[in-house]
Order: C-alpha cells, then sequence, then structure tokens
C-alpha cells in the first residue's frame, strides 16, 4: 500500500487544531514511540525460503475456474508437504491467463484445512479467490487440532490455513500490483451453523459451548481433556490463519474475507511480519488481528473493514491466562518453549507495533477483554479512521481475568467520528465480586485528532486498583455529543497537557478516586 494513499486519508480527515510542536514533552513521547517501534521492527527476523519453485496447476493437472469447479485441498497439502520434506520452497498459484490484461477472478475451492510447514512459502498472482468451503466434518482432523478459542486453549476444528510448531512461513501476492488474491473463508455459513448447534444445546439444557469452554479454564482441567470434536455439538468456529507457537512468518498483500472467526490469530508465536493487508470481514467476531501470547510483531499498511476491533491484542483468559494450562499427555509435554514453565502453558504479548494503517469496524486498537497473561510495549503511530469506529484505543478488562496491561503509546494518529477518543475500562463486563482487578499502567497518547466524538474521553478504574500513569497531550476533539465530554474516576496520575476538546484547552493532573463504583458494564 503506496504512502501516497494514508497521506490522501489524511488529507480527508485533516482538523484545523493546530499542534504545539516547541513542546518538548511532545516531541519527547513521539520520538519515543516511533524509536521503541523500529527497535522491535528491527528485532524481528527476515525469512530466507529456499530457492525452489513449483507450480500447483501443473502438479495437480487441473485450472481454477470462475465457479471453482475443482478441490485442490489434497494437491496444495500434498505440495507442501513434499516441498517441505526436500528443506522447503515456493508453491505458486498461477492464473492461467495472467499476461492477459483482463482477467476474471478464478478460484481455487479447498474443501478443509491447509497446514502450513517450515521453510514453505505461497505466493498467489493476481485475480485469484482461494475459496475455503464451508464443511464442518472437513476441518475436524482426528482428535482435534490444537488451537486457542477465545482465550481457553482446546483441541477443536483446525483453522483454515494453520501452522504448528514451525518456522519460516511465508502467504504473498506475488503479483504487488493488480487485484489482489483473496481469501474467503464461506464465514456467513459458519456463523449460522453456530446458531443451529448452540439452538440445538439450548433445547437439551445445555449452556452455549463457548460458556461451557469458560467453566473448564476456571476448573483448571488439564490440557489432554479438552477435546471438543462432536461436530453436532461443539460450536467452535475456526480462525482463518492461525499459528500456533511458530516464527518467522510473514503475511504480505492479500485481501481476507468473510472469515469464519477470528481472521488473523497468532498463539504463543514470534517474529510476526503483517503488511499490505485488505480486510472485507463482516461476520460476528471477524477481529482482523489478535495476537495472543506473542511477540516482535509489526502490523502495517493495513486496510481494515472488520465486524469487531481492527487489532485485538490478547493474552489468555482468567485461570488459564494467569496461571497457564497443564500440559502433560499432550503434544506440547517435550517441546521446549519460553511458554511453557513446569509443564504449565502461558504467557504475555509484548512488543508490538501497529503503523500506517486505516482503521473501520469497531475498535481500532484494542487490548483484551482476555488479558490475563499480561500485555505490554504496544506502539501505535501515524494510523487514520476516515469512517465512524468506536474508540482509537481501547482497553478492556474485568475482575474475572487479573493480569497487567502496560506501557501502550499512539501517536500521530487522525480520525473522522468516534465514540471516544480513549476507552479504559477494567469493567468490560459489570462483574463486581471477582476478586482478580486488572492493573492498567503507562499508556501514552499524544498527537491526536478526531473531529467528532460521541463520549470523549472515558477511564474509569476500580477504587481497589485504580488506573495510574495516563498521558494524554497534544490531543483535540472538536466535538463532542454527550454533555459531559470526560467520564473518569478511580484514576492516579492522569496528565492532560495540551488537550483540546470543544475549543476548551485543558492542562491539569488529575488524581480522582470514588468511594462507590460504578459496576455498569462499559463498552
Amino acid at each position: 500500500m503506496k504512502l501516497s494513499v494514508f497521506l490522501f486519508f489524511s488529507f480527508l480527515i485533516s482538523i484545523s487544531c493546530s499542534v504545539e510542536t516547541s513542546d518538548s514533552r511532545s516531541v519527547d513521547i513521539e520520538a519515543e514511540t516511533i524509536a521503541k517501534a523500529e527497535k522491535v521492527v528491527e528485532s524481528i527476523k527476515l525469512l530466507v525460503i529456499p530457492d525452489r519453485r513449483w507450480n500447483l496447476t501443473e502438479l495437480a493437472g487441473k485450472m481454477p475456474d470462475v465457479e471453482g469447479t475443482y478441490d485442490f485441498r489434497q494437491d496444495i497439502q500434498l505440495a507442501i508437504d513434499s516441498l517441505a520434506a526436500l528443506g522447503g520452497g515456493v508453491l505458486y498459484f498461477s492464473h492461467p491467463d495472467r499476461k492477459d490484461f483482463v482477467k476474471q477472478i478464478l478460484t481455487y475451492r479447498i474443501k478443509g484445512p491447509i497446514h502450513l510447514r517450515s521453510n514453505i512459502q505461497l505466493s498467489f498472482d493476481t485475480n485469484l479467490k482461494l475459496f475455503f468451503e464451508f464443511d464442518p466434518t472437513a476441518y475436524m482432523l482426528p482428535g482435534g487440532t490444537l488451537r486457542r478459542f477465545e482465550g481457553t486453549t482446546i483441541f477443536s476444528f483446525s483453522p483454515l490455513f494453520y501452522a504448528f510448531n514451525e518456522k519460516n512461513i511465508a502467504l504473498v501476492f506475488e503479483d504487488g500490483h493488480g487485484v489482489p488474491a483473496r481469501i474467503d473463508g464461506d464465514g456467513m455459513k459458519w456463523q449460522a451453523w453456530e446458531n443451529e448447534v448452540n439452538k440445538r444445546r439450548k433445547e437439551q439444557g445445555l449452556p452455549r459451548s463457548k460458556n461451557y469452554v469458560r467453566k473448564v479454564n476456571n476448573q483448571d482441567v488439564p490440557l489432554k481433556d479438552r477435546r471438543f470434536t462432536d461436530i453436532a455439538m461443539d460450536a467452535f468456529r475456526p480462525d482463518m490463519i492461525s499459528f500456533f507457537m511458530c516464527e518467522n512468518i510473514l503475511v504480505d498483500g492479500l485481501q481476507l474475507e468473510n472469515s469464519p472467526f477470528w481472521v488473523v490469530h497468532p498463539i504463543f508465536s514470534k517474529n510476526l511480519t503483517f503488511r499490505n493487508i485488505s480486510f472485507d470481514a463482516p461476520v460476528y467476531n471477524n477481529d482482523g488481528f489478535d495476537p495472543e501470547s506473542s511477540k516482535n510483531i509489526l502490523i502495517e499498511n493495513v486496510m481494515f473493514n472488520n465486524h469487531d476491533d481492527n487489532v485485538a491484542i490478547k493474552a489468555g483468559r482468567d485461570k488459564e491466562g494467569r496461571d497457564g494450562v497443564d500440559v502433560a499427555g499432550t503434544v506440547l509435554e517435550d517441546i521446549e518453549s519460553e511458554y511453557i514453565v513446569d509443564g504449565r502453558l502461558g504467557g504475555p504479548s509484548e512488543n508490538i507495533v501497529i503503523r500506517n494503517s486505516v482503521f473501520r469496524g469497531h475498535h481500532g486498537v484494542a487490548i483484551g477483554s482476555e488479558m490475563s497473561g499480561d500485555v505490554r510495549n504496544v506502539y501505535a503511530h501515524d494510523n487514520v479512521a476516515p469512517q465512524r469506529i468506536y474508540s482509537l484505543l481501547y482497553l478492556k478488562s474485568s475482575r474475572k481475568r487479573g493480569g497487567t496491561i502496560e506501557n501502550v503509546y499512539m501517536t500521530n494518529t487522525k480520525a473522522n467520528r468516534v465514540e471516544s477518543l480513549v476507552t479504559l475500562v477494567p469493567n468490560y463486563d459489570g462483574d463486581t465480586k471477582s476478586p482478580h482487578i486488572p492493573t492498567f499502567k503507562n499508556v501514552f497518547l499524544s498527537n491526536t485528532e478526531v473531529k467528532k466524538a460521541n463520549h470523549g474521553i472515558r477511564i474509569k478504574g476500580w477504587s481497589e486498583q485504580p488506573l495510574e500513569n495516563i498521558l494524554i497531550e497534544h490531543c483535540s476533539i472538536d466535538s463532542v455529543e454527550n454533555e459531559e465530554p470526560m467520564d473518569i474516576s478511580n484514576v492516579l496520575n492522569l496528565n492532560l497537557s495540551h488537550v483540546l476538546i470543544e475549543g476548551q484547552l485543558l492542562n491539569e493532573v488529575i488524581n480522582k478516586m470514588d468511594t462507590t463504583d460504578n459496576p455498569r458494564k462499559v463498552k
């Protein structure tokens, strides 16, 4: 995605309020954000794929067509496994009319998951669609596939593209211009299927699938006993792209659409680059990126269009997120990993960069609500939101979670219409009794401009655990619809510096404690 595109969007939503750049503190925060982000980017290792190239259509003896007549799944998996056995290489998805100026979009139909291997690159020609056809039986492999579902580790349906304990993997649009390759997950049918399964469970007096799994989490059931493989009763929609305990990953130049569940979901992985991606993801729960218990991640040059959060950073849920899950008797038992300590699997998300992207959907950058294993060192800069979204920055959690969110930076951001500039709420679900109050601290927001907001700034901690050290500086909101532009409680050291709300300049340090917590759910 060219820089000119982002400059154009910035021009479209530019705001008349000037930012005082002479203030040394403002320059420091901006420079600190970008410098720390660049340090993360420099730590991400470059992929090296062996110089071996196979053409999928030549191997399969079949060509894609408009209707997606032929199922390429077995041919793709066989080619990947064979390439991996030789040490790796590139599997090329070609368009037979590549040299023609006018090309139809041709479909590689795939009925079932593709499991990726180390040292493999899948390269896609222009005007192609990979259509992962809905069929729950095809995605339920024997014994289930190891994954996380909303912060709980289970065995269940395989993601569409999946890798476990592999490294050096790339999914790239090779052409670099023209119509990018599209990956379609047939997600609307998965959504309807989940509704039918949960209706069946209700008729039998059973809780919804996800509610049952949350009980399994908090009861500390060992991982070996978390197998949810009943196609008729276990409604766990698969992610579109998931890397579990992998490293050195690149996804570049693709359009991702209609995912069954979360779209891109790395888990216990590191050294990940996601760039030049566009989303068309209208299905319920179609978050864009959900990095979970992973580190050293770059997300850049992305056009979001998601039913749910654009970036939603996770780190496990509740009991499992805080203490890990027992992996004895599973494939993880003999694996050495920084995420497995004393036989328990868990860990934080850290060192994540989001830059030069266009937000559209729910929240721009969200952290939580599954963040019990801690999230730290998140750097977002030079992003825009030309159409309405919820919050630019949203930290959400619950007294059920525990864990800490710290060292979150956002700078050089422009938005047209938002629900709020920033929302920091550790009472996401309204729970007032659970003892695991999360910690939010060290949040820095600078050089951010909004034309119109419903609520302005919302920061609502708990009296037992107030939010700490929040800096909002050189930010502006032209107009706020709510009568109270700031909803603030239970916070220590909230520093508002050169904040302009409806023409009123705010320079103050707020320490505000409430003796009575507001238990209402804040979304």
